[in-house]
């Protein structure tokens, strides 16, 4: 709901920064589409073919993070890993970085919906940007639900959500 998967494929895209990394190395799985082969498994196959590669595996466990962890930093190893979870802990192996992203504050997503809602008044962007929980996509989930005529400031949170 933060964007975590979107940054990850903000790498790989030539549109974004200077230098993107080539998207031939990506190797994308969420773990909880039950992957075969299983992440581990891919990152050993990458490494005896000696092809370079970044594996990315979205709602990885801290468990598997460190196995995976373990592989890259190999002396044989040509992959890079990218894991993204929602529960970072403060026991990451060595060589692990962490990036935290936070939701947004329900001011810019306020300045998101006017922005792109031009049509909704003052009082429903802030009514939609306190429900969203500074999640944008919810935020213009629920904007795109209110027509011209229609206004969300008599519905209580509750009935938002």
């Amino acid at each position: 709901g933060v964007g975590k998967t979107r940054l990850a494929q903000a790498l790989f895209d030539v549109r974004i920064g200077a230098h993107p990394l080539p998207s031939s190395f990506a190797v994308y799985t969420n773990l909880s589409d039950n992957p075969d082969p299983q992440p581990t498994g891919m990152a050993s196959d990458l490494i005896a073919n000696s092809m370079r590669a970044v594996l990315i595996v979205d709602n990885c466990p801290p468990d598997l993070h460190r196995r995976l962890s373990e592989l890259s930093c190999g002396e044989a190893s040509t992959i890079s890993v990218l894991t993204i979870e929602y529960d970072v802990r403060d026991d990451q192996p060595e060589g692990t970085e962490v990036a935290t992203l936070d939701t947004s504050s329900p001011e810019l997503i306020e300045k998101l919906i006017r922005r792109r809602f031009s049509q909704l008044s003052e009082v429903d962007a802030r009514s939609i940007a306190e429900a969203s929980g500074g999640n944008a996509r919810i935020a213009i989930a629920l904007a795109e639900t209110v027509g011209r005529s229609e206004t969300i400031a008599g519905l209580s949170n509750d009935e938002l959500n």
